[in-house]
């Protein structure tokens, strides 16, 4: 039988905070070990099927999780669960302290136990690349020698990643002795050796280096080297010579005919070094496997990508742990320099990322003490389908035993800093005293955040405190039954002009959803079903969210059908019909964004899961000259106006999809200036044109010549306007924010298109 760590279980006098009458607890204390001294805000734990924390026994898979809970000034907890279970695993953590493991028996549940928490080491250092430079983003494994987490209930493994300046650090370690490594190993396993001993050999670990840790300990200056080659890359080659097969040569591309041409570059640091290793993706237009490309910068940070079609391209670069940059990008949330690339032609395009920078600081609850395992992520308000949103940038970190935390790899900006901690102050229920999302430096919503105007290393510290929000509970259903799997979606209303800072849940398998952590406001309900026979579903409503907890039941449908007759106008022959994509573009909060258009064939589609009011886009196509022309439901044209599903069920047929390559196109320069670093939006004189993803709004920026082309915009007037600046890519940005294009109107030029007409035009620079 195996063994798992037993704690000695202790009856505790005083009362646990009130739970749910008749509902199982399980309740206690965390103390430090030794002193029997309270550990007020440690984490406590029920561990869920599925979940496993690295180095536990496999009997913690064994139950059904709940919402983790920290402890109280008194250290005390209470963890309210749905059902007894014959073995209740805990994982139970605080910064300084090594975590622990353990479980509870049904037999003990309802009576209060106490755990006892053990003084954790720490190890720290360096790691370092084969040529001496710090290695970036790069792990480290920390394995404890002779460790049994059955019996001693602590982690046989840990895991680093050093930051920016190659620096790791690993808290929380039990004493014993470790061996340290830099790398993530893989293993082999060669039936071939003749020694057994050799036949499961680990790959990808560099020299490894022993230590020695007593309880407590802080242990710096270990340094690493990396190995030359990863855990992944090293057990391919082992297979393969295992296989006999011989190592690849040369590979001689012979690019199709008319697809010659090729995008050269390098990738390079601000002090203009070479960066090895970068992932270039080069994005097009053109259909096709020549469409979306990469490649590896070699030792030099070159790059190329060889087989293009003449057409319009985008060249990024992403590299380990930093920020993606494109090829002319000047700032952070600014569209690159577009590549305009000729049959047989080869451009090059250099990628020179800026000065990284990073946010850093520590973050520590009302007590000043340490709050470790804190999600950190830095982000950025953008504007997204006719709302504000606060998007994430660059990797998100965790705080460390120490409270501390390094987002780095970010480049000069503007940020918001969220950091979140899932748990909630002991035995609270329905309004609840948590230690959730929080934006720096201390607003429970991301409209009171902080924004950071990161021109240098900045530190950035957060204190954490309870704050008291409440929760919306609900029941989903699916007609008259519950419904069994899906997502609760809690949003801000498009019209508030907040922020938007989605709040989501899982929904049960008795259609139950719990959303907690909700401060005080308007929101907009969406039910999301998933899994055969519910994707599609969908409910919405508003909900007015107070000081007491909300509920709300809601029955979710498949909404409307669209089907009809496709037509392509202007194309003899289609051989890439899978690129183009239509997809629903919702006008309100009642409305779905989430269904697409399924072409069956070149003369038939259809689309479910419709609800609320929408109007269609065609996000991708073989070519940029293609737009939508028409989309007509009951007879009427509902391009530019939209439709409104409604919320019930339904069935559209015999409607009329078409999609036309006999685009407008509007190209040509500045007239007053030689510059190429300008961005042109073509917008409908119409207001009422301007939604969100609008056929009649596009954008695009100047090319490294100092021309501009827009393509694939329907017949009517525009106006068309270069600015110096405008936030965004293709896919969407502050260009599509009617109030700033309404700005734009006097020093736009106005001109009239005609279905497949090409207007040439100079502008006016308009400096904002």
């Amino acid at each position: 039988m195996r063994r798992i760590l037993v704690l000695a279980l202790m009856c505790l006098t005083a009362d646990v905070l009130a739970q749910t009458p008749g509902a199982p607890i399980i309740a206690g204390r965390v103390v430090a070990a030794g002193t029997g001294v309270p550990l007020r805000r440690a984490r406590v734990e029920l561990i869920g099927q599925g979940v496993l924390p690295a180095g536990a026994p496999p009997e913690l898979l064994r139950t059904s999780g709940a919402q983790p809970v920290l402890t109280d000034d008194d250290g005390r907890f209470a963890i309210e669960i749905q059902a007894l279970r014959p073995a209740m695993p805990l994982t139970i953590s605080k910064g300084g302290y090594v975590t622990t493991f353990a479980v509870i028996r049904r037999e003990n549940a309802n009576t209060p136990i106490e755990l006892p928490l053990v003084r954790g080491a720490a190890i720290s250092g360096i790691v370092l690349d084969l040529k001496g430079a710090p290695a970036a983003g790069y792990p480290v494994t920390i394995r404890r020698a002779g460790a049994n987490p059955e019996r001693d209930g602590s982690p046989a493994q840990f895991m680093s990643t050093t930051d920016d300046r190659g620096e790791y650090r690993a808290g929380g370690l039990p004493r014993g002795t470790y061996d340290v490594a830099a790398g993530s190993a893989s293993t082999f396993l060669d039936p071939k050796a003749s020694d057994p001993k050799l036949r499961e050999r680990e790959l990808g670990l560099g020299t490894r280096v022993q230590v020695r840790l007593d309880t407590g300990d802080e242990l710096g200056g270990v340094q690493l080297m990396a190995p030359a080659i990863t855990g992944g890359e090293a057990l391919a080659i082992a297979m393969r010579d295992q296989a006999g097969v011989p190592p690849p040569g040369p590979r001689n591309f012979v690019p199709a005919r008319g697809a010659a041409g090729a995008i050269r570059g390098r990738v390079l640091t601000a002090a203009r070094t070479p960066v090895a290793g970068a992932l270039v993706f080069v994005r097009g237009s053109n259909a096709g496997s020549n469409a979306n490309l990469s490649a590896r910068t070699d030792e030099k940070g070159a790059f190329e990508v060889l087989g293009l079609r003449a057409g319009r391209y985008m060249v990024e670069a992403s590299v380990n742990g930093q920020m993606a940059w494109r090829h002319g990008q000047d700032r952070v949330g600014q569209d690159g320099r577009p590549i305009a690339l000729a049959t047989d032609q080869s451009v090059n395009a250099d990628v020179i990322l800026p000065a990284a920078r990073a946010l850093y600081g520590t973050v520590v609850d009302e007590h000043g003490e340490p709050v470790q395992g804190a999600r950190i992520q830095a982000q950025q308000i953008q504007y997204e389908a006719d709302r504000l949103v606060a998007a994430p940038v660059g990797a998100e970190r965790r705080t460390d035993d120490r409270g501390s935390y390094r987002l780095w790899g970010l480049y000069d900006g503007t940020y918001l800093i969220q950091a979140s901690v899932d748990g909630i102050l002991t035995g609270t229920t329905g309004r609840q005293n948590t230690y959730a999302t929080l934006y720096y430096p201390a607003s429970p919503t991301v409209a009171g955040a902080q924004r950071i105007d990161l021109r240098d290393d900045t530190i950035a510290n957060i204190v954490y405190a309870p704050v008291t929000l409440t929760q919306v509970t609900g029941l989903a259903l699916d007609g008259d039954a519950q419904l069994v799997a899906g997502t609760a979606r809690l949003i801000e209303p498009r019209q508030s002009g907040r922020i938007s800072s989605a709040r989501t849940a899982s929904i049960r398998p008795d259609g139950t959803f719990t959303i907690r952590h909700v401060p005080t406001g308007n929101y907009i309900l969406q039910i999301l079903g998933d899994g055969p026979g519910r994707t599609g579903l969908f409910a919405s409503t508003e909900v007015s969210v107070g000081e007491t907890p909300v509920r709300v039941t809601l029955k979710a449908s498949h909404g409307t059908s669209v089907e009809g007759r496709l037509v392509f106008e202007g194309a003899d022959q289609l051989t890439t019909l899978n690129s183009f994509r239509v997809t629903p573009t919702p006008l309100d909060d009642r409305a779905r964004s989430e269904p697409r258009v399924v072409v069956l064939s070149t003369t038939e589609f259809f689309v479910t899961g419709l609800f609320g009011p929408t109007t269609f886009s065609l996000r991708g196509s073989s070519t940029d000259d293609w737009y939508l022309k028409s989309f007509t439901i009951n007879g009427t044209d509902i391009t530019d106006t939209g439709f409104d599903f409604g919320a019930q069920p339904g069935a559209i047929t015999n409607s009329l999809l078409v999609l036309s390559r006999n685009g407008a196109s509007v190209s040509g320069r500045l007239r007053d200036s030689s510059s190429s670093n300008y961005f042109v939006v073509a917008f409908s004189t119409s207001r009422d044109a301007r939604f969100a993803l609008s056929r009649r709004v596009k954008f695009s920026r100047a090319a490294a010549d100092g021309s501009f082309r827009i393509q694939g915009l329907p017949p009517g007037e525009y106006f068309v306007a270069a600015v110096d600046h405008l936030e965004g890519t293709a896919n969407g940005g502050e260009w599509q924010n009617p109030e700033l294009l309404a700005r734009f109107e006097t020093g736009a030029e106005r001109v009239t298109l005609l279905e497949g007409q090409d207007r040439s035009v100079s502008l006016k620079l308009i400096e904002r």
